[in-house]
């Protein structure tokens, strides 16, 4: 591994450390998160091949040096093969609860999307039925008047009737609540 490779690793890491990734209109976007776990996965592989290479070349120089140095190489070669294995389980171990961090607070951010989303679908659905029961009541003024307006004319088509005798008042039809306001009665037409 290069300076460069040690570069980019230490980039990685420290962006899997405190991932800034962009956000969609439903929380993180998939495919940032998805690139860097990507990314983390290339380099947790790469560092595990390193990591068996270096593993195989001190097996391989601790065979070589068995005659030749004696127990005090292969205590050093045993120490940083140690050293290498720990390095690399760390690496991977930090890789590892970067990502679950990562996958964690996505789904706390589509637990919350889906939270307000189903608040907002309750808000819409009261709202349909408070407009759904004031059209009803509308309605129903509605046809008690056309009933009372269909009386009186029975009434007065009746044999025998005598206009302006026993006459009732129409119901009147209740205000909107939106505005709107009951048909003008004659008292409100305005004589032009």
């Amino acid at each position: 591994m290069g300076a460069n490779d040690e570069t980019e690793l230490a980039d990685l890491l420290g962006r899997l450390r405190n991932p800034d990734l962009p956000r969609g209109m439903r929380g993180l976007q998939e495919d940032a998160a998805r690139r860097l776990l990507t990314e983390s996965a290339v380099a947790l592989e790469e560092l595990a091949r390193e990591c068996d290479e270096l593993r195989e070349v001190a097996e391989t120089r601790a065979r070589e040096t068995e005659g030749e140095g004696g127990p005090a190489d292969a205590e050093a070669v045993g120490r940083a093969l140690v050293a290498a294995t720990s390095v690399g389980d760390g690496l991977r171990a930090s890789a590892e609860a970067d990502a679950s961090r990562i996958v964690a607070a996505g789904r706390v951010e589509a637990e919350r999307i889906v939270e307000a989303a189903r608040a907002e679908a309750a808000e819409i659905r009261a709202e349909a039925e408070h407009e759904g029961a004031a059209i009803a009541a509308r309605s129903n003024a509605f046809l008690d008047l056309a009933r009372a307006a269909l009386a009186r004319l029975d009434e007065l088509s009746a044999p025998g009737a005598q206009p302006g005798r026993g006459t009732v008042a129409p119901p009147e039809l209740p205000s909107g609540g939106n505005g709107s306001e009951p048909p003008a009665g004659p008292e409100q037409v305005s004589a032009d």
